[in-house]
């Protein structure tokens, strides 16, 4: 078969090339050679030479995939049928003649391709399985097509053919491409061994991935093509942080819930949803809320997480866009992934979304609660329980401005809320690095790509300087518009964000165009200001009928009642034509989905809303819809953009508005703030008379309140001053509007917050450190710190160089790579004596042994490169808790632990063990990753007191005999232990209650568990399956089991367990599961009981 595949793989990088090249019809016959075919459109002889290697390569890369689906999916084929079913293909391929046209025809969506090649392929003669065979890789061949060819460089004509002799930029991206694919593959195989599933979950992976992939990065140029526009999130995306958004006054230690979030300050959003399987994260417009979506979506989908996260690769992520949703009904389990990938959608078999769900294997991401009618919030939080009722195990993230739904709104169906941060200037710092590097790939030529990327370090400069910029910067979306000013205006830069988001309109409706002459002539010729009129009324309709995405047929419709008023228009151009030439060449509106329209972000629609308001004289109206936060944010630009007159009448009419109800006057005299905020020019009575209204207004409540007392600057100090009576939200809202303010005065405000010890204020003081000089505001406030339940953070080291004024912290977290974590850092930290918890990341060497005079050091956590001074352990008189995290600890002497340790954890894919030669009678836990043998736990004599183990190892003894002596132990986990077939030595642990064996691929047996009469739980779900399960019967106080069956085994074992509670199996026929689950459910109708099943799964 290998001949005739690689004439496939041939004509698959034949379609790659010319679907890249674009701008040419290949005139070329069905059994044209690529040297023929690249004759016609390169004459440079290096390039074209260049070409055809790189044509090969993908002609073999895509045999090394699509050999392995005709010689095992369908091995029982006869050799004639396959070959008859590949060269069909072949032939459709090359007489389908794809090229740069077609593919923009079909969206670059391969459904539509395959589609198209099945139709002109010649299946008549061939047999029903051989025409299956034919479907499939026709169905293969068109994703290769599209993965590879959206994968490659942009393609310009001026600089095509250096691009082709730089063979190595495209084999590279080449590369990446097959391996990205061959990673899903083995995921989706790894997750569903039954063949109709795992086909399915492959397809919906990539499918997924492909539509969720790709964000449109600010201020590319308009000439740049639509699939090199849009950016994968790998290169475009950084990862953004999060604060619990906790209002109780808690000052306890974090010892309830999750800890690491509570003891925070902040985490990445990334190991937020980690932590939490339900999360509501909150943000403001522009801050990354759904580019964060994206990016957990798709490294779900394509297996990329590493670390902690990479449980995460083996999750099936649902994308729930809610604004696209058509009505009040929300999708059922089946439906959902339609919403991301509708055309793939009826190849579904029946029952895969809810084996996922019952497996606790999906991600529901539901983005942008705010941005539908209160009722369909009210909807969703519904679904969301109904859900969860049945599905417990789901993990659900949702996002919204913080406005749309109070504070604890989903807190009873187990929600954590989380608050998305501004980025800080360091993620500043990074975003800008990142923008320009990725604008930089999309320049041909080397001299284009040093000029953007020289633009980054002066506009970083700029912002580090500059206050007002600084401040412009905080969320991604403004960063990115700060950005592309910087490169579109040559660094002439607006310092507020009216004149930001006006800039960035005229930059993306007229600007581009102009200077570049794009012309598209089937579309109406549009003027700038007829354009940003049009998009302006677009706006206001949609805001004023609560439409986040409206039906195309409407927006159509009211164009065409607007018309006649448009005197520039061409004569008998068409309201769809209009709207046509405004999704594809205004930048700011688009048809995200068939017959929607919406705008790029909710931002522009609002900004151009309130330009609307201001030329359509229509505050009187938006006076009356002020209890709409979004109608505020839209008042506040609309009278920055007024004229004097009307823009005075506005805000003393908010002001007599506040004047009179009492119960509305925060609203509209903290609205008057904020256009203190947003208006350039005030008469300077106007201006008193707003801050007069101060004295009447309260502490705020939340951050927007803050935001919008902040307006005042120093004068709204009073209603920030620090108050030990105030809830612990109010006072952190109080500190985030002296952080805004950013004075000197607001930093001697901020310093009396310090001491609090509820962990809300204190995150709030943490979070500000980076927005002042690091040495002052260590210096004044976090010298008198008393930390996130005692800790705090730092990364970098201008913060490192100011530890000497922390001396109220409890516990510190350094982290940082290269060598900041120095001998210096570290000497300064052995000298803070109150210290009981040091948490220490760095690529390279640390030195332990400059910590052993610590006096109350309970815990100490390494994770570098090298890590010394192990020898001098026994010095640490105090600590109860060593973690040790290093490839270079590949041996490690027992004997140099400290009497006083009580649990003990050493990470190492090579780790063997010494054996102590005294006794460690405290040590209560252990946990190693990484050892040689699981024998050498017997090194550690007499532990009567261990109570939990937690191992993997590359090879078991025969027996368990070394854990003789460890006979109250209660806890049992083993991952990844070669050679383990029994439980023989484990009689002497009667107390054991949880045992978990996963991925363990020689179990045979549980003996050894005759005496375990306490034991609660048994995970043996990912590990081989027991020769004969009915041995577990004797286990009768089981409350929890996991193990794998199959269709075969005699399931009554289960009904002698009176104390079963709950259920997994793994490896069962989706009608037995159900059958077995019915059966037991009869048979404990008076007790709680649950089962999960994964239908068809046999691990290993």
């Amino acid at each position: 078969m290998e001949p005739v595949t690689a004439l496939l793989g041939y004509a698959v990088g034949k379609a790659v090339f010319k679907a890249w090249f674009k701008d040419n019809e290949f005139l070329s016959s069905a059994a044209e050679s690529a040297t023929d075919m690249l004759r016609q459109v390169i004459g440079d002889r290096r390039a074209r030479t260049s070409a055809e290697r790189q044509i090969a390569r993908i002609g073999d890369r895509a045999v090394d995939l699509l050999e392995p689906l005709i010689e095992v999916e369908w091995s029982n084929l006869p050799p004639n049928e396959k070959l008859a079913a590949t060269y069909a293909i072949q032939a459709s391929i090359d007489q389908v003649n794809v090229n740069s046209s077609l593919m923009a025809k079909l969206s670059f969506d391969p459904d539509r391709l395959s589609e198209l090649v099945i139709e002109r392929a010649n299946l008549t003669h061939l047999s029903r399985d051989a025409k299956e065979l034919a479907k499939s890789l026709a169905f293969e061949c068109s994703q290769l097509i599209v993965d590879v060819a959206t994968s490659l460089p942009d393609f310009q004509r001026e600089t095509y053919a250096e691009l082709l002799r730089r063979e190595t930029t495209i084999i590279d991206r080449v590369e990446r491409t097959f391996e990205a694919i061959e990673v899903i593959k083995e995921s989706a195989k790894d997750a569903s061994p039954e063949i109709a599933y795992a086909k399915f979950e492959e397809h919906y992976r990539r499918s997924a991935s492909r539509a969720l992939d790709q964000i449109e990065l600010f201020g590319l140029d308009a000439r740049i093509h639509k699939s090199s526009k849009q950016h994968n999130l790998s290169t475009a995306y950084i990862s953004l942080s999060v604060s619990e958004n906790k209002n109780s006054d808690d000052v306890s230690n974090a010892t309830n819930g999750n800890n690491k979030l509570k003891a925070l300050s902040s985490i990445s959003a990334e190991e937020a949803a980690r932590l939490e399987r339900l999360v509501v994260i909150k943000g403001e417009a522009g801050s990354g809320k759904t580019t964060l979506l994206q990016s957990l979506a798709v490294r779900s989908l394509a297996a990329r997480f590493e670390g902690e996260m990479a449980e995460w690769n083996g999750f099936i992520p649902f994308f729930v866009r809610l604004r696209a949703l058509e009505s009040n009904i929300l999708p059922r389990p089946e439906e959902l992934p339609k919403l991301v990938v509708p055309n793939i959608a009826g190849l579904m078999p029946l029952g895969w979304v809810h084996s996922k769900l019952e497996e606790g294997k999906v991600v529901l991401l539901i983005d942008g609660l705010d941005e539908v009618a209160t009722a369909r919030r009210d909807a969703t939080r519904r679904w969301i329980a109904s859900l969860l009722q049945d599905y417990p195990e789901t993990r659900i993230v949702v996002t919204t401005r913080p406005p749309a739904i109070p504070d604890g709104w989903l807190h009873q169906t187990g929600f954590k809320e989380l608050e998305l941060l501004p980025m800080t200037p360091d993620d500043v710092r990074l975003f800008v690095d990142h923008w320009h590097e990725t604008i930089a790939t999309h320049e041909q030529d080397a001299q284009s790509r040093e000029e953007v990327l020289r633009l980054a370090p002066l506009l970083k400069e700029r912002l580090r300087t500059d206050r007002d910029l600084r401040e412009l910067a905080a969320t991604p979306l403004l960063c990115a518009m700060l950005c592309a000013m910087n490169r579109d205006k040559k660094q002439v830069l607006p310092t507020n964000r009216i004149a930001l988001y006006d800039a960035a309109v005229q930059m993306i409706l007229h600007g581009r165009d102009e200077e570049r002459l794009i012309r598209l002539d089937d579309l109406p010729r549009l003027e700038y200001e007829t354009k940003r009129a049009l998009i302006q009324e677009i706006a206001l309709w949609m805001m004023q009928n609560g439409e986040s995405m409206a039906d195309a047929i409407r927006v159509e419709q009211f164009i065409s009642r607007k018309l006649p008023i448009y005197t520039r228009l061409q004569e008998g151009v068409s309201a769809k034509g209009i709207l046509d030439a405004l999704i594809l060449r205004s930048g700011i509106l688009r048809s995200p989905i068939e017959g929607k329209i919406d705008f790029i972000h909710n931002a522009f629609k609002e900004f151009l809303c309130a330009r609307a308001v201001v030329s359509g004289d229509h505050l009187g109206f938006v006076k009356t819809v002020l209890n709409n936060e979004a109608w505020r944010e839209v008042a506040a630009m609309a009278a920055a953009m007024a004229d004097a007159v009307t823009r005075a009448h506005f805000i003393n009419d908010l002001l007599a508005a506040g004047d009179k109800h009492l119960g509305t006057r925060a609203r509209y005299h903290l609205l008057a703030l904020r256009c203190l905020e947003t208006c350039i020019e005030l008469s300077a009575e106007l201006q008193r008379e707003i801050k007069d209204r101060l004295k009447g207004l309260s502490p705020p409540s939340n951050i927007s309140e803050a935001r919008a007392l902040s307006a005042a600057g120093d004068m709204a100090l009073p209603l920030l001053r620090y108050n030990p009576n105030y809830y612990a939200k109010t006072a952190a809202a109080c500190v985030r509007g002296l952080r805004m303010i950013g004075t000197p005065e607001s930093l001697g405000e901020i310093a009396k917050f310090a001491s609090d010890e509820r962990a809300t204020i204190a995150k709030e003081v943490a979070s500000a450190w980076p927005y002042f000089d690091t040495e002052e505001y260590a210096r004044i406030v976090l010298s008198q710190f008393v930390g996130v339940y005692g800790s705090i953070q730092l990364f970098s080291p201008d913060q490192f160089n100011v530890i000497s004024h922390l001396k109220n912290i409890r516990s510190i977290y350094l982290q940082a790579r290269g060598d900041a974590v120095n001998n210096k850092v570290l000497e300064e930290v052995s000298r803070l004596d109150q210290l009981s918890l040091v948490s220490l990341y760095s690529s390279n060497t640390i030195d332990i042994a400059l910590l052993k005079e610590m006096p109350n050091l309970r815990t100490l956590f390494v994770n570098s490169g090298f890590v010394l001074g192990l020898e001098t352990l026994p010095q640490f008189e105090a600590l109860g808790s060593l973690t040790i995290a290093s490839p270079q600890v590949a041996s490690f002497d027992l004997s140099q632990l400290p009497s006083s340790l009580i649990d003990l954890e050493i990470r190492n894919a090579d780790l063997e063990l010494h054996q102590s030669d005294r006794s460690i009678e405290l040590l209560r836990s252990i946990k190693f990753s990484g050892l040689r043998s699981l024998a050498q736990l017997g090194n550690f004599g007499d532990c009567v007191d261990m109570r939990v183990i937690e191992v993997s190892a590359k090879s078991a003894p025969e027996n368990f005999h070394f854990l003789s002596n460890f006979g109250r132990l209660f806890e049992l986990n083993l991952t990844d232990v070669s050679g383990l077939r029994t439980f023989k030595g484990l009689e002497n642990c009667i107390h054991l209650r949880s045992i978990s064996v996963k991925d363990c691929v020689t179990l045979e047996s549980i003996e050894g568990l005759d005496n375990a009469k306490r034991l609660l739980s048994l995970d043996l779900s990912r590990s081989r399956k027991l020769d004969n399960p009915s041995e577990l019967s004797q286990l009768r106080s089981l409350h929890t089991l996991s193990l794998t069956l199959d269709d075969n085994d005699d399931f009554s074992f289960l009904f002698d367990l009176p104390n079963l509670r709950y259920l997994h199996v793994v490896g069962l026929s989706l009608e037995l599961a159900k059958g077995l689950d019915q059966e037991i459910r009869t048979r404990n109708s008076n007790k709680p009981f649950r089962m999960r099943w994964q239908v068809g799964k046999t691990p290993l």
